[in-house]
Parts: structure tokens; sequence; C-alpha cells
């Protein structure tokens, strides 16, 4: 082993889409550099850690992570909506966003970013971080001309499918899966516990299932 320790932070399988295939190819080229690798995904997923933050709290986190698995290393993949938050671009706090993460980058001896699509984040905010990583990892060309408009360097452009070995799904807006690195639904024990239930119940009840819902509802209403 080379003494790396490698903490890869961003969307995971098998949550869709590019943002989570990057993640995973970013992954593949630690393993590759023979690092030890510690993967941490926004929602649940096969990641072993969540981090359910964006905003400068994801920042605190970061260096929270890195301390708690002794990481030297750090690759965060950047989508659009996180870790900067998707109704903000500019003013105080985007800028408090890339200032928490800036400083929490700081303290890896190598970070490296991925950025996979539009991430809705004005250039001089995006810029406050460039001090604190090395040259960035760009999903595609459009990627790449975002980082460069904000006077980033980028050293490779990877495309995220290719780099994992993953298969892209159909570009789909109707498809239920399309959801956000943050959706609630996924973060919510109860709703999580809610959905495992109703599959148990329709596999072992059938059509009994919707009228013993209705009446578990109606029994538990009480005591909320």
């Amino acid at each position: 082993m080379t003494g790396r320790r490698v903490l890869v932070v961003g969307s995971y399988p098998p949550v869709p889409g590019a943002p989570a295939a990057a993640t995973v190819a970013a992954v593949r080229r630690a393993w590759d550099g023979e690092a030890e690798v510690v993967v941490a995904s926004p929602r649940p997923s096969a990641a072993p850690f969540v981090v359910p933050f964006a905003g400068p709290a994801f920042g605190r986190e970061l260096a929270r992570l890195r301390l708690a698995h002794a990481c030297n290393e750090v690759v965060l993949c950047l989508e659009p909506g996180w870790p900067f938050p998707g109704n903000v671009r500019a003013g105080s706090s985007a800028a408090r966003t890339a200032g928490a993460l800036a400083q929490a980058l700081s303290g890896f001896e190598r970070a490296e970013l991925v950025v996979t699509g539009e991430l809705g984040v004005a250039p001089e905010v995006i810029a406050l971080l460039w001090p604190s990583v090395e040259p960035v990892t760009a999903s595609s060309e459009e990627a790449a001309s975002q980082v460069r408009a904000a006077g980033g360097r980028v050293g490779r452009t990877v495309d995220p499918f290719v780099g994992s070995g993953l298969r892209p799904l159909d570009d789909d807006a109707s498809d239920p899966q399309r959801v956000g690195p943050l959706e609630p639904a996924e973060l919510l024990v109860v709703a999580r516990g809610r959905r495992a239930l109703g599959h148990v119940a329709r596999r072992l009840l059938g059509r009994r299932a919707p009228a013993v819902r209705l009446y578990l509802r109606r029994l538990l209403r009480p005591i909320r």
C-alpha cells in the first residue's frame, strides 16, 4: 500500500445518473493508485456513509469526515444542486458555502474536484475553491468550459460512464428515479420504512393490502 487514504464524496449507485457514475469512476482511479478508499454520499446508497448536507454545513461535515476516517486525500464530486443548493448562484450564501468548502479541502494533503453538469454557481464563487484543489476533472467538454470560465485548470476530461463502466439510463424526464442529490424522501427514515412495509404488505397480503393499510392508519392516528 502507498499510505494513501482517499475520501471520495458524491452521489453513488444505485442512485442513477452521471454524477453517481462520476463518483464510481473516481473510486476506480483511487483503487488503481493502490489507495484505501472511503466513500460517502449525500443520500442513502451503496456508499457506507451518508452526508445529508449542502451549503456551509457540508464544509464542516467534510472536515469531520477527514478526521473521523484519517483520510489524507479527498475527491469531491460536484453536481447540479449539491453541495451548492440549487436556489443559490451568487451572494453571501454561495460565498459562505465556497468558503467552508475551501477551508475543509485545505486540510487534506491533496484535494481533487470532479465537476459534473452545470453547477449554477457564479464564476467568482466557484473560483474561491481553486487555491485548495489540484487540477479539476471534468465529466464533459461543457463542464470543462465552465471550470475554465471560472479561472480553474482542467487536468482531464473523463466521460463518467466510460470511467465507471456503468451504463446510462434512458434520458426520460418522467423517470421516477430522476431525483436530486438531497431528495427528502430518501433521507426520511419514516418514508423509507413506509415504502418497505408497503412492499412486504403487497407480497404477503395481495389484494387485501390496501384495506389492512387503511385499518392500521386509522388505528395509529390517535397516538401520533
